[in-house]
Order: C-alpha cells, then sequence, then structure tokens
C-alpha cells in the first residue's frame, strides 16, 4: 500500500502512471520487474474493458466523446499517432485501429490505410483523429 501511494503521489496520479515509461516505473525504489508488469497490464486491461461486450459499446454523438474514448491514452504519447475510430449504423465504436504511428514530431499516412480496416470490418463511418505535441502547448487531439 505504501508503495503505491508513493507511486501515485510521484506520478500524480492513474494518469501519470499510465504516461510512465515502463523503465521508468521499474526503476523505481520497491518495486520489482513483476510488479511493474502488473501495474502496467491492470491499466492496459482498464483501457480494454471499455470496448469489451457488444451491447456495451460506446456511441459516438459529437467529436467530444470521439476524444473522450482515446485522449486518455494518447495523451501519454510522445509521438505523434494517427488512429481510426471505426462505427456502425448507430454510431457505436466497432474498432479502434492504429493506423500510422510517426516521428515525434510529424506523421504521414496513405488514404487507402485509413480505410482498408474500415472495408474490412464492414464499418459505415470513420472518425479520424491525430494527436499533436507542441513544445509550446500540452498535447491535444486534432479530429
Amino acid at each position: 500500500m505504501q508503495v503505491g501511494q508513493r507511486l501515485l503521489q510521484k506520478f500524480s496520479g492513474l494518469a501519470g502512471l499510465h504516461r510512465a515509461d515502463f523503465q521508468e516505473l521499474f526503476a523505481e525504489h520497491g518495486l520489482v520487474l513483476a510488479k511493474a508488469a502488473q501495474i502496467k497490464a491492470a491499466i492496459e486491461l482498464g483501457n480494454r474493458l471499455q470496448l469489451e461486450a457488444p451491447e456495451e459499446r460506446p456511441a459516438v454523438h459529437s467529436p467530444a466523446d470521439a476524444a473522450a474514448l482515446v485522449q486518455y491514452e494518447m495523451s501519454a504519447l510522445e509521438y505523434e499517432e494517427m488512429r481510426v475510430i471505426l462505427l456502425d449504423t448507430r454510431n457505436r465504436v466497432l474498432r479502434i485501429k492504429q493506423v500510422y504511428k510517426g516521428s515525434a514530431n510529424s506523421s504521414q499516412v496513405r488514404v487507402n490505410e485509413l480505410f482498408k480496416d474500415a472495408i474490412r470490418t464492414n464499418a459505415v463511418s470513420i472518425i479520424v483523429i491525430h494527436n499533436t505535441r507542441l513544445a509550446t502547448r500540452p498535447p491535444a487531439l486534432m479530429m
């Protein structure tokens, strides 16, 4: 419990633990390799739990809904990334797919990569999301 409290305080909560690199977490006093892996795995399981059951899949009706689905995870990225949210006829999320992972300040993607998974999963619509990291402002999502 003391180690957990110390980690939450040092990394400024669960969001900070999520953003922390595995090696950074493992380097903390009191954490062995297995415990650091358990912490990272628990955070990932929480993320995956959101999209598990089809009847419980979130629906996207606004840009804010789309941002809420990926903002937590994408705000922790240290590189440019483009994702596609695939939606069914009721605007429920079928899948969120990483389309491209770029460098620290750029991302390029071919147009066919945006639509490939949408066609394969019979998605009715897609939302393209791109994070951006500029030195002068905090991470943001561009839709």
